[in-house]
């Protein structure tokens, strides 16, 4: 049985990235980090337009359909963001700091977002 929760997390998380993908542009990336979360960079991209981004990937998911034996899985997300600063010393500065904020944004509840040092509720 344990073996099917995992599974059946996979999915889901294989269809939040799909819908990820699917708002991304084509130049930016995406990627698993860590067990359940992805990280999604955007290059060319400054903060206010990856906080625009950000939005609509929550939304999406807010609003997508995730079922297992015809029973409606609801899904949440929490997102960081952050964007590489000309004082950055080392290349996971950015990620580092988007991770934390996603840790913190968490820590507040679902559906929720932090976006530099600004806590974004929905």
């Amino acid at each position: 049985m344990i073996y099917a929760v995992i599974v059946q997390a996979t999915k889901c998380l294989q269809g939040i990235a799909k819908l990820i993908r699917s708002t991304l542009s084509q130049t930016d990336f995406l990627a698993r980090y860590g067990g359940e979360e992805l990280v999604a960079i955007l290059e060319s991209t400054d903060l206010q337009h990856a906080q625009l981004v950000a939005e609509k990937i929550r939304s999406r998911i807010e609003k997508a359909r995730f079922s297992h034996r015809n029973v409606e899985i609801p899904l949440t997300i929490s997102i960081g963001v952050a964007e590489s600063a000309p004082t950055d010393r080392k290349s996971d500065n950015p990620l580092e700091r988007a991770n934390d904020a996603m840790s913190r944004a968490k820590e507040n509840g679902k559906e929720q977002g932090l976006y530099a040092d600004v806590l974004m509720s929905y």
